[in-house]
């Protein structure tokens, strides 16, 4: 079947994507094999120059013990509080837009002047025991909760960070000179975790044992919340093992499912997660599901270590598989729960993280595949990174979790290597005027194979079920083919030699080579990269 017959390179370009695009609808047979498994090694550290390192450092690039992390995937930002421990009240901001590198340095850092000082304050550029961070990559708002001063502090980046910057508003406290907790609708008695869903910032207050929500679409220093989770209203914190009531909440998550947004909030004393459907709100609304434990009136046994069970839970995060990465923070893990099938209560994890197992216990010191002190993680959508907060290791760990390749076979949208190919010409020496065939050959240099199509340069895109086609060339060319399927091309090339009625050669130096060049072009292979992105798996 021929597809189209043309020689111009942006028709060609035009008609390789729609051709890509068709092959989508095409069975493939090679499967992508998802990289995740239990205690696999992370791809790189970041605080530390090495995987086996344990230092305490005020420098560009070390960490006194780091305890949250958040990263802007817009800018390619990750920020890092770096307080515990030696309470460098500070936190570091990596450029990552050039790729990561084990201890690489840190690029800005808010809270103080310079990389080496760590001082304490309540202005508004100074902290007071830093204890969480957040980012609005749409508004160009980073949120940090400046737990001393039961404030969160809110820095304007979207044109710029410089070291030591000021803040521009300030949330818990009327002013940048008060530092009070109270339990009020304004008030924060520390920030312990947050996580911004839409114009909404979720501001674990534990202390009080409730979240906060307040709407940042506009910001006014001090301003109230507009929601409470955790308890009926916004004056009482009561101790209550249900649905709709914290205990002692560590650490909050968020993500969508099947374009649902739901808040996770992991509580300790209870040894579970609850798990909101924040698609609406309303005060003290109760959780829709809860992990750890079997129902929401029963609590957790933090001697317990299996598939199901959390000692500690703490952070979260939702990766774009619907894999829910949930901190268990005594266990020394962070637990995988695959939603794709659905959330149910007490689900099983299906992977752990830190530990080779479920049961197993920890080696000494640290590694490249343990976790000793665990608090948060957040996720890098564009590469597919979980960055995850070793704090007695004074490091982020980060793993890859992009797709690899595996040689089963099956079904789906699945990477296969493009087939070789070999071509001839039938005769390969005409005079001018006669025909000659032109036919090429495929081989493919694995076991998989899938739908193919072939591009012969001046003439046209043919699927696979055409291997030949009848020329009649005015002078001797060298005819390159591409042979391509959605992930990639290859080529293979023939000469043909034209005689005159003299039998001299017919040689036009300018045409003298056809070449499917676009199939190779620098606008194809970004096709090619774009579409395995979105449907390798």
């Amino acid at each position: 079947m021929k597809i189209q017959s043309t020689i111009s390179k942006q028709t060609t370009l035009l008609l390789i994507t729609l051709v890509s695009l068709s092959t989508l609808f095409l069975p493939l047979t090679t499967l992508r094999a998802a990289t995740l498994t239990n205690g696999m090694d992370a791809a790189y550290v970041i605080g530390q120059t090495d995987f086996t390192s344990n230092t305490a450092t005020l420098t560009q690039s070390g960490l006194g013990a780091a305890f949250d992390v958040a990263y802007d995937n817009t800018n390619q930002l990750l920020y890092v509080v770096d307080n515990p421990g030696l309470r460098n009240n500070r936190v570091l901001v990596y450029d990552l837009s050039g790729g990561i590198t084990n201890g690489m340095n840190a690029s800005y850092v808010l809270g103080q002047d310079d990389f080496i000082s760590n001082a304490t304050g309540t202005d508004r550029s100074s902290f007071n025991g830093v204890s969480s961070v957040e980012v609005d990559s749409a508004n160009g708002h980073v949120f940090v909760g400046d737990g001393g001063n039961n404030r969160i502090l809110v820095f304007d980046v979207s044109t710029s960070i410089t070291n030591g910057m000021d803040a521009s508003y300030v949330l818990g406290q009327s002013d940048f000179g008060s530092s009070g907790a109270t339990l009020t609708q304004s008030g924060i008695y520390e920030a312990n975790s947050m996580e911004i869903v839409g114009d909404n910032l979720y501001v674990l207050d534990s202390n009080y044992r409730r979240a906060l929500v307040f709407d940042v679409s506009t910001i006014v220093n001090g301003e109230n919340a507009t929601y409470v989770l955790g308890q009926p209203d916004f004056t009482t914190s009561t101790f209550t093992v249900t649905g709709a009531n914290f205990t002692a909440p560590l650490g909050l998550g968020s993500g969508f499912l099947d374009g649902t947004p739901y808040l996770f909030v992991g509580e300790s004393l209870t040894g579970r997660t609850l798990v909101f459907d924040i698609s609406s709100l309303s005060n003290g609304m109760s959780a829709s599901y809860v992990l750890g434990v079997a129902d929401f009136t029963s609590m957790g046994n933090p001697l317990v270590m299996d598939q199901s069970s959390l000692a500690l839970p703490y952070g979260s995060v939702l990766d774009d598989n619907e894999r829910l990465f949930m901190v268990d923070q005594m266990a020394q893990r962070i637990m995988v729960y695959d939603f794709s099938g659905g959330i149910e209560n007490d689900m099983d994890a299906s992977y752990v993280l830190g530990r080779p197992d479920f049961t197993q216990a920890l080696p000494v010191g640290p590694t490249q595949s343990t976790i000793t002190d665990p608090t948060q993680v957040d996720y890098d959508t564009t590469n597919d990174y979980l960055f995850a907060v070793d704090g007695r290791g004074r490091r982020v760990l980060v793993f890859d979790l992009s797709p690899t390749l595996s040689s089963s076979s099956g079904s789906g949208w699945n990477y296969t290597h493009p087939p070789l190919c070999s071509a001839q010409f039938s005769p390969n020496t005409i005079t001018k005027g006669e025909s000659t065939t032109l036919s090429w050959n495929t081989t493919w240099p694995t076991e998989r194979e899938n739908n193919y199509y072939t591009k012969v340069p001046g003439e046209g895109l043919y699927s696979q079920n055409v291997q030949s086609l009848t020329l009649q060339p005015q002078h001797t060319t060298e005819y390159t083919i591409a042979v391509f399927n959605l992930w990639g091309a290859n080529f293979c090339s023939a000469t043909i030699t034209v005689l005159d009625e003299e039998g001299d050669e017919v040689i036009t130096p300018q045409n003298s080579q056809l070449t499917a060049s676009a199939a190779s072009s620098n606008f194809f292979r970004p096709i090619v990269a774009l579409f395995a992105k979105l449907f390798v798996r």
